[in-house]
C-alpha cells in the first residue's frame, strides 16, 4: 500500500455484509478497520447518552422509544469522526433516519468522507431485498427474526441515505466477499 491517503466507508442494508467485506478489504489494504457499532459503546457515553434510560425502554419492551431516543446519537457519532486512512464500516441502523433534520445531518456527515461505496445485494430493489430477507432468516437459523431485529431490517432495506451520499455502488450478487473486495478496489481507484 503505498503512502497515498485513502479512506473507503461502506453502507448498506442489514445483512449485505458490510463487516465481512469492510474486514476483508482493510486487510486486503493494509489499513485500519472501524465499525460504527464497535463504537457505540465507547463514544455514545461522551455525547450524552444515558445507558439507563436505554436499557429502560429495552426492559419494557419499549423498542421505538428506545429507537428514538438513540437516532440523535448515531448521528452525533457520524459527525464526530473525523476523515482518517482506513475502512470504516457504518452500521445500517446510522443511515436510517426517519427524522428529517436528522437524516439531513447524517447525509451531511457521511458527504464529507469522499470513497462511500453502497453495498447492494442486487441492483434491481425487488431482488435486493428478497436477497437479504433470505439472508437474514438463515441468520435466524430459518426462523422469522424476532420484532424488534425484523422492524429494523425492513428500515434498513428500504432506507435511502446510503444510496444518496454513495460515491460508488457495489452489489454482492453472485459474489464471493474476496471478489467484492476486489470491485470495490477497482470502482474507488484501482489501488493495489
Amino acid at each position: 500500500m503505498s503512502a497515498t491517503f485513502l479512506e473507503i466507508v461502506l453502507v448498506g442494508a442489514m445483512c449485505v455484509g458490510k463487516s465481512t467485506i469492510g474486514r476483508l478489504l482493510a486487510a486486503r489494504l493494509g489499513l485500519a478497520y472501524r465499525s460504527t457499532d464497535a463504537m457505540w459503546g465507547a463514544g455514545v457515553p461522551t455525547l450524552g447518552f444515558d445507558a439507563a434510560r436505554a436499557e429502560g425502554f429495552w426492559a419494557r419492551g419499549d423498542h421505538r422509544a428506545l429507537y428514538e431516543y438513540g437516532k440523535p446519537f448515531e448521528v452525533a457519532l457520524l459527525e464526530s469522526l473525523a476523515v482518517e486512512p482506513g475502512v470504516l464500516e457504518v452500521g445500517c441502523t446510522f443511515t436510517v433516519q426517519e427524522d428529517t433534520a436528522l437524516a439531513n445531518r447524517c447525509t451531511s456527515a457521511l458527504r464529507r468522507h469522499p470513497n462511500v461505496v453502497h453495498l447492494v445485494a442486487s441492483l434491481d430493489a425487488e431482488e435486493h431485498e428478497r436477497i437479504l430477507f433470505a439472508r437474514l432468516l438463515a441468520r435466524s437459523g430459518g426462523q422469522t427474526p424476532e420484532e424488534p431485529e425484523l422492524w429494523m431490517w425492513q428500515r434498513s432495506v428500504r432506507q435511502r441515505i446510503a444510496a444518496q451520499v454513495a460515491a460508488h455502488t457495489v452489489s454482492t450478487k453472485d459474489r464471493r466477499p474476496e471478489e467484492v473486495v476486489e470491485a470495490i478496489i477497482g470502482v474507488v481507484g484501482g489501488i493495489r
